[in-house]
């Protein structure tokens, strides 16, 4: 760089016209300056965008991450109730089969008792009916022979003569 020379009377006029560059490298280093600029402005834009895509997956990814625990948690809560479910149930269906097996036992009990009374009642009726028939067919069998032996005692009377003559005196 080039001293720049200041007037002893205190007035300052510039750098001469020869340090000072032309209007059309000024234009061209604005050119380039903007070019430059432009450039830094894109590449800017660019990183932004693919830091805003990056944070962006990486939040996606955590709240997948997240759902995905939710959803385990959730599924885990859900299998626990329904295991507890399972169980209640379970215990109810135990006793109420327990339950049913005492009433089904009462019931063949009662129908096992009822049937050997049906049985002994039967075999009961079956022997009176015997013993009725053979009571009737021993009267009706000694109604026989006492009509027999009456009849046959009524006709030896009246063919002997001598029986009737007993019977008179």
């Amino acid at each position: 760089m080039t001293a720049v020379r200041i007037p002893a009377s205190g007035s300052y006029c510039g750098p001469p016209l020869r340090e000072l560059p032309d209007p059309e490298t000024v234009e061209r280093q604005k050119e380039a300056y903007r070019g430059a600029l432009d450039n830094q402005f894109h590449t800017g834009l660019a990183q932004i965008a693919a830091e805003r895509e990056a944070k962006r997956e990486f939040l996606k990814q955590q709240a997948e991450q997240t759902k995905a625990q939710f959803a385990l948690q959730v599924q885990s809560q859900l299998d626990s109730k329904h295991l507890g479910l399972d169980s209640g149930l379970n215990s109810k269906l135990m006793q109420f089969q327990e339950t049913a097996m005492i009433h089904r036992k009462n019931l063949e009990e009662k129908a096992a008792g009822l049937t050997l009374d049906y049985q002994q009642k039967k075999a009961s009726e079956e022997l009176l009916q015997r013993q009725y028939m053979i009571q009737k067919h021993f009267v009706e069998s000694e109604r026989k022979l006492a009509s027999e032996f009456t009849q046959k005692q009524g006709s030896s009377l009246r063919s002997t003569p001598i029986a009737t003559s007993m019977k008179i005196s």
